[in-house]
């Protein structure tokens, strides 16, 4: 009788640690969210790779130029390059704590001036729904909108798992226009 109740206990443990460790990327984001809802900078700063998320968005404006550049000629390709040129300066001004805080916050990623950019109210940041692609045990890709929506026009907010049950925002994914 003793050794079913363990070998039950066991079970019992062995279930609740699996499904930790399965459901802890959906306890990070809302850990993540809840921490840009407060404005919560340490909380947040806590869970953000910011020299890997800067990476992913540098790679990603670098790779859209470049293949402007290729698919146009004159003053189009001479723009791009340009503006390959000042791509990491940018970037690394453009991803503050404060900017990945606003993304998370209403689901977008990009240069808008203060007035275009409406403050979202409690309401709107706290019933946000959210997709979730799971590509490996170790990543998941988070887009705010409906389920069943199109991702491709969405940001993707990508974390990857660090030890055991520690999730990081990564990267992002940019949409392209």
């Amino acid at each position: 009788m003793q050794a079913k109740r363990a070998l039950v206990l066991v079970a019992v443990v062995i279930a609740a640690v699996a499904a930790y460790w399965y459901y802890s990327p959906y306890v990070a984001m809302h850990a993540l969210q809840r921490a840009a809802q407060q404005r919560d900078a340490e909380a947040f700063n806590a869970r953000v790779d910011y020299a890997r998320l800067r990476a992913s968005v540098k790679e990603q404006f670098a790779a859209a130029l470049t293949e402007k550049m290729t698919n146009s000629g004159g003053f189009e390709a001479l723009g791009a390059a340009l503006g390959l040129a000042l791509v990491n300066p940018m970037i690394d001004a453009l991803v503050s704590p404060e900017a990945v805080m606003q993304a998370m916050q209403r689901g977008e990623f990009g240069l808008r001036s203060p007035q275009e950019r409406p403050e979202p109210s409690q309401e709107s940041t706290s019933g946000a729904e959210w997709t979730f692609e799971r590509p490996s045990t170790d990543r998941i890709i988070a887009y705010r909108g409906d389920a069943g929506s199109d991702t491709s026009e969405a940001v993707g907010f990508v974390f990857e798992r660090r030890g055991f049950a520690d999730w990081k925002l990564t990267g992002l994914r940019i949409p392209r226009p």
